[in-house]
């Protein structure tokens, strides 16, 4: 029985889980996104909604407290001064994970982790508005085509001519 045991373990040592967690949760941070297993998501998901809630609050206490995890200086920054900001209106839930397919050695369902900002919602708003105004406007005329026609159509490419694969087998 699991009696108060609390976490994911991910069968790793707890340095090696926290070094993994600490990886992923800066390299979500630096790149914007992530491409990793559900499960790995899962017990990650709620260490990020720590840390950006610590950030939000933007003291030099907040900083110093993501330093000492984070230890990498630029990666709190911002963190702090970029991130945070674009999720202040949210108390929690702070990232999405979208299924992508099922990995190939162990069918292990991988995911893509984002923040989930309002910003990052904007090209998709663009992308529908100008597919209605683009269904609005009037078709362009063909252009005729560039190569003048000949009699017997365009000019083939110059090929080097291969001769087929044959398999050869002995027969007994």
């Amino acid at each position: 029985m699991r009696h108060q045991v609390f976490g994911r373990h991910l069968k790793r040592s707890a340095p090696h889980r926290q070094a993994l967690f600490k990886n992923l949760v800066v390299n979500l941070i630096t790149h914007g996104h992530l491409k990793t297993s559900q499960a790995k998501y899962k017990a990650v998901k709620g260490l990020i909604d720590k840390l950006v809630v610590k950030a939000q609050k933007k003291t030099v206490h907040s900083r110093r407290v993501l330093l000492s995890f984070l230890n990498n200086k630029k990666v709190v920054n911002l963190l702090v001064d970029d991130i945070a900001p674009k999720l202040s209106g949210r108390m929690s839930g702070f990232t999405r994970s979208l299924p992508l397919s099922h990995r190939r050695g162990d069918d292990t369902l991988m995911v893509r982790v984002t923040f989930a900002a309002e910003e990052s919602l904007m090209p998709l708003k663009t992308k529908l508005s100008e597919s209605k105004k683009a269904k609005e406007q009037p078709k362009a005329k063909k252009q005729p085509p560039t190569q003048p026609r000949t009699v017997f159509g365009p000019k083939a490419p110059l090929t080097t001519k291969t001769t087929p694969q044959v398999r050869r087998t002995t027969h007994k």
